[in-house]
């Protein structure tokens, strides 16, 4: 009995941990440029410390993978980027922070930051990281953006520019790919129960002979835990297979899907809460 329900713990167990690991695989990647400074009063040390202040409050989000800027042009799947600038007049301080969607070249959505010191600066900059963070997960498609030339991002930097052809990421790919892997994982435990049905089958006309020969009650009780057992792990292994066949026929739809839509009118994003496949007519 303990056994059947620990086996069952573990099969949900390995099912979740594999979404889990699908969902860090997941995170969107983003690529945060370092804040320009305008010919003002703020200095190049207070650009360097918002900019890397920035870049950790993303990372501190734990829903984006901060990709480098000399790195960008070798992860053709960074799907958002952050560019910004500071100003200072007198003891004023203002930051502009931009967000683009590099899969549509549109801006997003933009935020500023004004305060009379560095302290209150990096308070309001993780709450404007709060609101881009939330911004980045909603609807792809939205076609009201203003559009942003990609050559121009960074445009001070040629190894930081990035192509303007856009990439589609194969999200659904990766999905299908983790269901899959659950499925495989649904399986053997499927057959793990069903050898255990066996051998308490097994077990139980063993035990049911020797109830015969020798009738008891101590015998009889033993020849029903044994066919308890039985049902229990043919139960569970009943639960594993349709699971495992779930998995199996949700993560292929997944991944044929990915290969049948036409994918320059196709937008695919995730967020930790829910996938989001938006289709362009």
């Amino acid at each position: 009995m303990k056994r059947v329900w620990i086996g069952i713990i573990v099969l949900f167990g390995c099912f979740f941990s594999s979404l889990s690991l699908f969902g860090e695989e997941s995170k969107m990647k983003i690529v945060v440029f370092n804040l320009d400074k305008m010919p003002d009063d703020s200095s190049m040390e207070d650009v360097r410390t918002f900019s890397d202040y920035v870049r950790d409050a993303f990372i501190k989000t734990g829903k984006f993978d901060v990709v480098s800027t000399n790195d960008i042009n070798n992860k053709p799947d960074v799907k958002r980027a952050l560019t910004g600038s500071v100003s200072k007049i007198g003891d004023n301080y203002m930051i502009s922070l931009k967000l683009i969607n590099l899969e549509t070249a549109k801006y997003i959505t933009s935020v500023s930051v004004q305060a009379t010191n560095k302290d209150d600066v990096l308070k309001e900059i993780d709450s404007k990281v709060a609101l881009l963070t939330k911004k980045s997960f909603e609807n792809i498609a939205d076609e009201k953006g203003t559009p942003v030339p990609l050559s121009r991002l960074n445009s001070g930097d040629k190894k930081n520019q990035t192509s303007e052809q856009s990439s589609l990421i194969p999200v659904l790919n990766i999905t299908g790919y983790s269901l899959i892997g659950a499925s495989a994982i649904c399986a053997g435990l499927g057959i793990f129960f069903d050898i255990s049905a066996q051998n308490n089958y097994n077990s139980a006309k063993a035990a049911y002979r020797d109830y015969q020969d020798a009738a008891s009650d101590a015998k009889w009780q033993t020849y029903q835990g044994y066919v308890t057992n039985t049902a229990q792990n043919l139960s569970a292994r009943n639960i594993s297979y349709i699971a495992g066949g779930i998995s199996l026929g949700v993560g292929l739809a997944c991944v044929i899907t990915t290969f049948f839509l036409p994918k320059d009118n196709v937008s695919v994003t995730i967020a930790p809460d829910k996938l989001t496949i938006c289709y362009k007519f």
